[in-house]
């Protein structure tokens, strides 16, 4: 990989109440396990929270941490 590269896992929140998100080991523990694996192995992993307009626009909210 180039080291220009930085690979990354998006999670689009689409909540605006929300203030983290993170893998739900409850229901999916294989993907928790393995999310926790390539963030300690460097990918990055970036929570955006998105907002609506009543009319159907969306818009960026920020970015919001990813507890793994």
């Amino acid at each position: 990989m180039s080291e220009d590269c930085t690979t990354v896992v998006l999670f689009i929140v689409n909540r605006s109440d929300c203030e983290s998100i993170r893998a739900c080991h409850e229901k999916c523990p294989v993907f928790a396990s393995v999310l926790s694996e390539v963030v300690a192995a460097g990918v990055k992993a970036v929570g955006v929270r998105v907002r609506w307009t009543e009319e159907g626009d969306c818009y960026f909210d920020g970015l919001i941490p990813v507890l793994t």
